[in-house]
């Protein structure tokens, strides 16, 4: 199985070429013998994507498949300089390079890694494409189960030596206080049970629905009369058939 290929998008309405590209075989596609990159439509100029939008359909040969990128590559060159580039009035092409310009096995700089760092510094995703995250990973079993190997766990664990958390040694300015009590305050909620405010994963935790107090506050006055009447909580809890904790959570909050 080759691991590079080149392939053409053919307008099936004239029978001509309009783009010629280069595409790295996946995993996935060396397993079931797929071209991903030759199908995908995300990642293309805006003038492959207008052709795309104005014709019918469109079909997908795969020119060559090679072990040597070089060889891929010089072709792509070969290719795109026989048909022509139509920004350039050459031919019908809408590649925007002349080709042999991928990234495939580029490694970047200690400097250049650090300008994409830094450039990539307080950029937050949009809440549009958190949706489209959020629906990509539906369903998605990749990793359901799957454990590592020892040699997995210790290159997770090499890669991470030496990182620094992004808030050490950061202080909270007085705008980030209040942004934090602010968040803390909205989030309250309010359990109609125990009569009391509480933050939202306390709440969730042990109250509304989960609450004890409320799941025997029709019982108060009874548990009540009962206590003072000298009866231990177990003897009462036992009478009422309720649990001893919900008893006992009464005479925390001092409510008996």
């Amino acid at each position: 199985m080759k691991k590079y290929y080149l392939y053409k998008h053919i307008r099936e309405d004239k029978n001509e070429v309009f783009y010629v590209g280069l595409g790295t075989k996946n995993k996935q596609d060396i397993k079931y013998n797929t071209y991903t990159r030759a199908h995908n439509k995300i990642r293309r100029n805006k003038y492959w994507k207008n052709t795309v939008n104005k014709i019918v359909n469109y079909k997908i040969e795969i020119f060559l498949e090679s072990d040597s990128y070089e060889e891929i590559k010089n072709k792509e060159i070969e290719l795109i300089s026989f048909y022509g580039r139509k920004d350039l009035g050459l031919g019908t092409l809408t590649n925007m390079t002349d080709g042999g310009d991928g990234q495939v096995d580029r490694f970047f700089s200690e400097e250049t890694r650090k300008k994409i760092s830094i450039g990539h510094i307080g950029k937050k995703m949009s809440l549009k494409n958190v949706e489209k995250l959020k629906k990509r990973l539906i369903g998605n079993k990749n990793t359901f189960g799957k454990k590592l190997t020892d040699e997995h766990k210790k290159k997770i664990s090499e890669s991470s030596k030496g990182r620094k958390a992004w808030n050490k040694g950061r202080k909270n300015t007085e705008e980030d206080l209040k942004k934090q009590k602010q968040g803390i305050e909205k989030n309250r909620k309010f359990c109609s049970g125990c009569d009391k405010i509480f933050d939202s994963a306390n709440y969730s935790k042990r109250h509304g629905g989960k609450c004890l107090i409320g799941s025997i506050k029709h019982l108060i006055p009874a548990i009540k009369q009962m206590y003072f009447e000298g009866k231990s909580m177990l003897k009462i809890s036992k009478e009422l058939n309720i649990k001893y904790k919900a008893v006992y959570k009464l005479k925390e909050n001092k409510i008996i």
